[in-house]
């Protein structure tokens, strides 16, 4: 929806998200915003609240939350830049903005969407019926144990 909200306007967004819709059930169907403090997110987000408001379809508030602090900012641009093969330094626009997108509790959650408090009660509420856990992953790293290393010295050949 956001491609084409940027790139065709807001009409061909509505379109996009009526597919999404049609495609998922609108009882399965709920519309994320975000809060980031960046210039012009907040066009977006009123445009998607407006929008969710007339298909009938809940709000949620979410961080889109790509490190625990703020500190850790730092690590997620070095990331970045090895993903995108450059230096910090040369990174310009691939690196976030700021560095808010990290995990908040309820309160900050509810002060940053202080003015729709029921995108923060409907997150809850999903929330609520999730069963996710670690162990539905379903990942298992190798139980082979690790060798010992030799003893052997450059200078010994042993």
């Amino acid at each position: 929806m956001r491609r084409a909200w940027l790139e065709q306007g807001p009409a061909a967004a509505a379109a996009a998200g009526a597919r999404l819709a049609a495609l998922f059930g609108r009882d399965r169907l709920h519309v994320e915003i975000q809060r980031h403090r960046i210039a012009g997110e907040e066009r977006w987000n009123r445009f998607l609240v407006d929008w969710a408001r007339a298909m009938g379809l809940p709000l949620l508030a979410t961080n889109g939350v790509l490190h625990a602090t703020p500190a850790d900012a730092c690590v997620v641009d070095v990331f970045t830049c090895l993903r995108h093969h450059t230096t910090l330094d040369a990174a310009g626009r691939r690196l976030a903005p700021n560095r808010e997108r990290h995990l908040r509790d309820e309160s900050s959650m509810r002060e940053l969407f202080a003015d729709l408090p029921e995108v923060v009660d409907n997150s809850g509420r999903l929330a609520g019926t999730l069963e996710f856990t670690l162990s539905n992953l379903g990942y298992r790293f190798r139980s082979t144990p690790c060798r010992r290393a030799s003893r052997r010295t450059p200078s010994s050949g042993r």
